[in-house]
This record gives C-alpha cells, sequence and structure tokens, in this order.
C-alpha cells in the first residue's frame, strides 16, 4: 500500500512536471510567434526610423548651408553700408573742408 502510494505520489509528480513543461513550450511557442509575427512590423519602424533620421540629417544640412548664404549676404551687405558711409563722410569732411576754406577766405 505504500508503495502503491508513493508511485501515485509519482505520478502526480511527473503529470504536474509534465504539464508544466508543456505549459512552458506552449508560451515559448506563443511568443515565438508573436516575435516572428512582429518582426515584419519592427522592421518596418526600423526602416521608418532611418528613413526619418535621414531627412532630419538632410534638413539639418540644408539648414546650415541656409544659414551660411544669409550670414554671407548679411556680410556683404554690411561691407556695402560700410563702404558707401565711408564715401558719404569722405564727402562731407571734403564738403565741410570746403565751406571753412570759404569762410576764411571771407574773413581775410
Amino acid at each position: 500500500e505504500q508503495q502503491q502510494l508513493e508511485t501515485k505520489m509519482i505520478g502526480k509528480d511527473i503529470d504536474e512536471e509534465m504539464k508544466k513543461s508543456a505549459m512552458e513550450m506552449a508560451h515559448m511557442a506563443a511568443s515565438s510567434a508573436v516575435s516572428s509575427a512582429l518582426l515584419p512590423v519592427q522592421t518596418g519602424w526600423e526602416r521608418e526610423k532611418v528613413v526619418m533620421q535621414e531627412e532630419v540629417a538632410r534638413l539639418r544640412d540644408e539648414m546650415k548651408k541656409t544659414l551660411e548664404n544669409q550670414q554671407t549676404q548679411n556680410e556683404s551687405v554690411r561691407n556695402m553700408i560700410t563702404s558707401g558711409l565711408s564715401a558719404h563722410k569722405m564727402e562731407v569732411e571734403k564738403t565741410i573742408h570746403q565751406l571753412m576754406e570759404n569762410e576764411n577766405r571771407r574773413l581775410f
């Protein structure tokens, strides 16, 4: 009777282990199936991410070039204004000098 009881307990333990093993295998199979099903989606996301990163890099380069061009244009305009002001200053100084000479001639 003791041996029957032990055999029955061992059988129960084996049944439990087999159920547990079957559950683990089913879980692994389901997990693998889900991973396989998600792989194209994940791959699509990864491709989209790379495309977006490339687009961001392209836009960043474009903005950098635009900024550099704008800075060059600003520098050119600044130089033209400075040059124009210098020429105008020289004209004003020349006119002041002539007025002072005329005034000196009139006084003496």
